[in-house]
């Protein structure tokens, strides 16, 4: 399997035989898994404090409707 340069980018080639670009540029690789782990995390963690909000407001609801049962 061999790759051709791709002008104006050293860390593209072309395969020959499938014609596919190769990026070669491991950092950039590792970069944006990097990223995409932390997006993935930040998601995880607003997912978390929605849910803990909304159990926040539950309980608010439930305290303030026995409240108002013990002011009749």
């Amino acid at each position: 399997m061999s790759h051709i340069k791709v002008e104006g980018n050293q860390n593209l080639f072309r395969d020959e035989e499938s014609f596919a670009i190769i990026n070669k540029d491991t950092k950039a690789l590792t970069r944006a898994r990097m990223v995409k782990e932390r997006i993935k995390t930040q998601d995880s963690e607003i997912n978390t404090l929605k849910e803990e909000v909304n159990e926040m407001k539950n309980i608010l609801l439930q305290i303030n409707e026995r409240l108002k049962w013990q002011e009749q």
